[in-house]
């Protein structure tokens, strides 16, 4: 293991002493554990601007990197099932639109999304019965489930199963997952 450390070392560790500032990650056996080292590698000038060395921080990230791989899994869960999922501020402005979300309005893989407000897909009756019912059911118990419609593109009305989630995440979120029910009836009759 010692070598396979070197041979990721030694490159850096030569383009350290040329004057070069490095960045890299590595994996090393720590007390038994294998973990994830940060590693930064600065040079050391004189005066004159000669590289006399170099300092190192290495940094574990072990935790980090598990971390960041458990996300990007739950993105991809949530980005390739067919159920609508939309993420919202307290205020109802749009955070995350996974792809179906983004299918259904007509709005492309990468467009943003910050300017959009969640009231403004609604039909008129679905935020009335978010004052009266949602909201409500929501704060008192953190999970709403029903049916609403909302629009989407080409200015149909979709009629949906939804769950609505309050998520405190140190601010306030909202998380709605929905599916289209005409097309699950259709699905269901064949048509």
């Amino acid at each position: 293991r010692g070598g396979a450390i070197h041979t990721v070392l030694a490159p850096r560790v030569a383009a350290a002493l040329s004057g070069e500032p490095q960045q890299f990650e590595f994996e090393e056996v720590v007390s038994g554990q294998l973990r994830r080292i940060e590693m930064h590698l600065s040079p050391d000038l004189s005066d004159s601007g000669e590289v006399r060395g170099f300092f190192s921080t290495g940094l574990d990230i072990t935790e980090r990197s598990a971390t960041e791989a458990a996300l990007r899994e739950l993105t991809a869960i949530i980005d390739s099932t067919t159920d609508l999922v939309v993420q919202t501020d307290w205020r109802g402005n749009i955070t995350f639109m996974n792809q179906a979300a983004r299918r259904a309005l007509d709005l492309a893989p990468d467009a943003p999304v910050a300017h959009l407000n969640f009231a403004d897909f609604n039909t008129a009756q679905t935020n009335q019965l978010f004052t009266d019912v949602i909201v409500p059911a929501v704060r008192a118990s953190g999970v709403w489930l029903g049916e609403t419609t909302v629009y989407v593109a080409g200015g149909r009305v979709m009629h949906q199963t939804g769950r609505h989630d309050h998520v405190a995440l140190g601010v306030q979120l909202a998380s709605e997952f929905a599916r289209d029910v005409d097309e699950r009836t259709s699905v269901f009759h064949g048509d």
